[in-house]
């Protein structure tokens, strides 16, 4: 989760919420099961041009590697179609955990293919 780019109206969460443990630990858990509460209690899924966390196949945003799942800020249009919202700075603790994301997935990554198991 990515606070410094998130906002509440118009202020960035950080300057809203006076916490940073909460919001780099508890919120971050309730963050990622926003989705399923979302679709529970609207009975639909995100609106058309909101930006929601979605883990899809990278083509290098981010400075992620081509080809590895990865979760990005995506914008849908309500057609169908969705795009990967490029250009939002990161503050040093989303680098950091994007880092050790990214370190964790390409380890998994280098162990699938060495099963022989990706071709």
């Amino acid at each position: 989760m990515e606070l410094s780019n998130a906002t509440i109206g118009d202020r960035a969460v950080p300057e809203v919420i006076d916490d940073l443990r909460r919001l780099q630990g508890e919120f971050i858990s309730t963050v990622q099961e926003r989705g399923a509460a979302i679709i529970e209690a609207r009975g639909l899924s995100p609106a058309p041009g909101d930006c929601v966390s979605v883990a899809v196949v990278s083509s290098g945003e981010y400075e992620i590697p081509p080809g590895l799942q990865f979760g990005f800020p995506v914008v849908a249009d309500g057609d169908g179609s969705w795009s990967v919202r490029e250009g939002l700075e990161h503050d040093a603790f989303a680098r950091d955990r994007i880092e050790t994301t990214k370190a964790e997935l390409e380890s998994e990554r280098a162990e699938v293919e060495a099963l022989g198991l990706l071709g």
